[in-house]
């Protein structure tokens, strides 16, 4: 039988766990674009849902950053040492070497040398590039550095022989700074060279700096929503009993909600529309008919990123769909406007649909083809910005109103005569019933709100 990729991911984390010397991280792959797998973007959104392989996190905060790091491995020796934790990594660079140059600027004001100078004459000495990947042996972390090809004169020689070659500290001192009226000078002679250790990045939140540990609860634990919380709940006693240094505080992430923005922006769109749509119609029951576009354009736009291979819950995803909101009722709106005008011209219901959805069918479509082949050149960049942000934001736009453009001629008439039928059928009923029916609504919502996490897990 054919595995899924996280059974894959777990096999191969285990198998790589101890390997002696080496620190592994499996991670998932993020795609942009559309040239992947069609289910990539499953495993992010159940992630994000709170259900799979939910990377969790400790955040170590203050202003001492070695004692930090101390925590960090004390922190990340203690969750490696469970039974129920799958892996962990620690945040932080290591100290590397560097030289440190001190310029004297009494020296560099009477010699008249500029920064830019100094610039170009210590860029002339090498030509490397750093590539901004680093190789670890050890505790020691090595830059990886692109250099030219070996001249063909060199490749005869040792190893030796192009080390002696190479430039070093000495040839540092003596490199030539131009000044600003072409005279020369030494940089030994304008600066002090000190040896010393730093760190290439140090990550700071508000202006405090901050280390992260990150871990995975076992597979089955993840599978079992009583046992995750169980288990999150000794991490956090485990947190909880051990003794932090002065100055040093620790907080645990296990549930963050990425785009809590989002969902403001979201309920306001919804009452903004519902607003315009209730004072422009003068009914309470007509905006809710309009608004059944917004759930068929929700499930194109699920489609289109999942068969794509696209991240489904992104900034950019949820702001195309934000701006899909507006869009997609504005067919539902031509269709029931007209089929009003019509009725107060004397055609009954059944009649005044039909008849505005054979009329308006053609501006329906028009409006949405042209925003949709719009969208096409976007959805289709190769290049960084097009594939990895433009792309996701016009699939989601194509795919929601591409479906919702589809079935509003079929589910906004339909959902408009049935809303209408039961309404003047519940009119028929006894406050009784009205009463009854409320107690089921309310009971409904509560055992949603209460137990629905048993049934997604």
């Amino acid at each position: 039988s054919k595995r899924n990729i996280s059974d894959i991911r777990a096999d191969v984390s285990k198998l790589v766990s101890n390997i002696n010397g080496a620190e592994t991280d499996v991670s998932d792959v993020f795609s942009g674009n559309s040239n992947s797998d069609p289910m990539a973007g499953m495993a992010r959104f159940m992630s994000i849902l709170g259900v799979g392989n939910n990377r969790e996190r400790i955040v170590i905060k203050g202003s001492d950053y070695d004692m930090m790091q101390l925590v960090g491995e004390d922190l990340r020796y203690y969750l490696s040492e469970q039974n129920f934790i799958r892996n962990s990594n620690v945040s932080y660079t290591s100290r590397q070497p560097e030289l440190r140059l001190a310029f004297d600027p009494i020296l560099l004001l009477t010699y008249n040398v500029s920064r830019g100078n100094i610039s170009s004459g210590i860029a002339s000495l090498n030509n490397d590039i750093s590539s901004g990947s680093t190789f670890k042996v050890g505790e020691d972390i090595y830059d990886i550095i692109i250099r030219n090809r070996i001249p063909k004169a060199d490749e005869d020689k040792t190893e030796e022989e192009r080390a002696a070659k190479m430039k070093s500290v000495d040839d540092l001192r003596v490199t030539m700074i131009q000044n600003s009226n072409g005279g020369l000078h030494q940089l030994q002679d304008i600066s002090t060279l000190n040896y010393g250790f730093s760190r290439s990045q140090i990550k700071r939140v508000n202006q405090d700096k901050q280390i992260e540990v990150y871990y995975n609860f076992s597979r089955d634990i993840e599978s079992s929503k009583s046992l995750l919380e169980g288990y999150r709940a000794d991490i956090d006693q485990l947190i909880a009993d051990y003794n932090l240094p002065a100055g040093i505080a620790v907080q645990v992430f296990h549930e963050e909600d990425q785009f809590s923005d989002f969902k403001f922006l979201f309920l306001a769109a919804f009452i903004l529309i519902f607003m315009i749509m209730a004072s422009v119609f003068e009914s309470i029951t007509t905006p809710f008919v309009l608004l059944i576009s917004i759930p068929l354009a929700a499930i194109g736009s699920l489609l289109a990123l999942l068969f794509t291979g696209n991240s489904l819950l992104n900034a950019n995803t949820l702001t195309g769909f934000l701006i899909l909101l507006g869009v997609v009722v504005n067919n539902g709106i031509i269709l029931i406007d007209y089929s009003n005008i019509l009725r107060k011209r004397g055609y009954r219901r059944n009649r005044a649909l039909m008849v505005s959805g054979l009329s308006r069918v053609r501006p329906i479509l028009i409006t949405s083809i042209t925003t949709i082949v719009a969208m096409f050149p976007l959805a289709m960049g190769n290049s960084e910005y097009s594939g990895v942000i433009g792309a996701p934001f016009a699939i989601t736009v194509i795919g929601g109103l591409s479906f919702s453009t589809m079935l509003t001629l079929l589910l906004v008439p339909t959902a408009c005569m049935g809303l209408e039928n039961t309404l003047k059928w519940y009119k028929t009923l006894s406050i009784k019933t009205w009463i009854f029916h409320a107690i089921l609504f309310v009971s409904g919502v509560v055992c949603i709100y209460l137990y629905v996490d048993e049934f997604l897990w």
